[in-house]
C-alpha cells in the first residue's frame, strides 16, 4: 500500500469537492446572501451604535452555515455516491491506502472551506461593515472554527460510510444541520427561549457558544471557555462514536 500523501491525490479530490456545486452555493453564496438581507432588514429595528455589532455576530453565527454545508453535507453526499459506486475501493486496490486517502479528503476539504471563507469574510466586510477582531480573538476563533470543521468531516464521513446511499446521507445531514442551527439559536428562536430539557442539550453544542458568545472573544472581552471546550469534546466525541460504529457495521455486512 502507498502511504504517501501525493499532489496529485489532493488535486483529485479537489475535483471532486468544487465539482459539488450545491456545497458550494449553501456553504458560500447562500449565508452571505442571508447575512445582506437579515442584516439590511434589521437596520430599522436597531440602534445605530449597535449595527456594527449586529453584523459581526450574523457574521460569526453564519460561518457554522459555512462550516455545515461544505464539510457535513457537502463532503458526505460525495463520499457516499464514491462508496456507492466503489471508487474508494478501485483506489485502494491501485495501492492508496486508506489513511492517505482519508488525509486527501481532509486536506482537500479544508483548502475549499478556507476559499470559501475567504471570499465569505470578505464580501460581509465590505456588505455589512463587520467588526475587526483583536490578534487573540480572531486567533482562538479560527483554531475554534478548524476543529468544527474537522469534527464535522468526521461526522461527515461516518454518515457516509454507514448508508453509503446518496439520499439517506443527505437527508440525516440536512436534518443535522438544521437541528444544530436551530439548537443552537441561529434560526431566529434563542436558545433561552427552548423549554428547559431543549436547552440542556442545545448547551451540549459548540454552535450554541459560537453564536451566542463569541462576539466577545472576537473584540477580545474575557470569556469563560470551559463549557465550549466540553461542548467540543462530546460534539467530537460523538463524532468518532458514529465513524466507530459505522465501520463496525460495515464489518457485519
Amino acid at each position: 500500500m502507498n502511504s504517501k500523501l501525493s499532489k496529485r491525490l489532493i488535486s483529485y479530490e479537489l475535483r471532486n469537492a468544487t465539482g459539488n456545486i450545491w456545497s458550494i452555493l449553501f456553504g458560500l453564496v447562500f449565508p452571505v446572501i442571508m447575512g445582506i438581507i437579515i442584516y439590511k432588514g434589521s437596520l430599522s429595528s436597531i440602534p445605530k451604535d449597535f449595527a456594527k455589532q449586529f453584523a459581526t455576530i450574523l457574521y460569526i453565527s453564519f460561518t457554522a452555515m459555512t462550516i455545515n454545508s461544505i464539510l457535513l453535507i457537502g463532503y458526505g453526499v460525495n463520499l457516499s455516491l464514491e462508496l456507492a459506486e466503489k471508487i474508494t475501493l478501485r483506489l485502494n486496490l491501485f495501492g492508496i491506502s486508506q489513511k492517505t486517502l482519508v488525509l486527501g479528503k481532509l486536506i482537500a476539504q479544508l483548502i475549499v472551506f478556507a476559499i470559501c471563507y475567504f471570499m465569505y469574510t470578505v464580501v460581509l466586510y465590505l456588505a455589512i461593515g463587520i467588526e475587526t477582531p483583536t490578534f487573540i480573538g480572531a486567533l482562538i476563533y479560527l483554531i475554534s472554527i478548524l476543529l468544527l470543521c474537522i469534527i464535522s468531516f468526521v461526522f461527515a464521513h461516518g454518515i457516509a460510510n454507514l448508508f453509503q446511499k446518496f439520499g439517506p446521507t443527505y437527508a440525516v445531514s440536512m436534518v443535522i444541520m438544521l437541528g444544530t442551527m436551530l439548537l443552537g439559536g441561529m434560526m431566529g428562536v434563542k436558545v433561552e427561549q427552548f423549554p428547559k430539557i431543549i436547552q440542556n442539550i442545545s448547551y451540549m453544542l459548540p454552535y450554541t457558544y459560537i453564536s451566542q458568545d463569541f462576539y466577545k472573544v472576537w473584540i477580545g472581552e474575557s470569556y469563560n471557555f470551559v463549557p465550549f471546550i466540553q461542548s467540543i469534546l462530546f460534539y467530537g466525541g460523538l463524532s468518532v462514536a458514529i465513524l466507530l460504529f459505522s465501520f463496525y457495521y460495515r464489518r457485519r455486512k
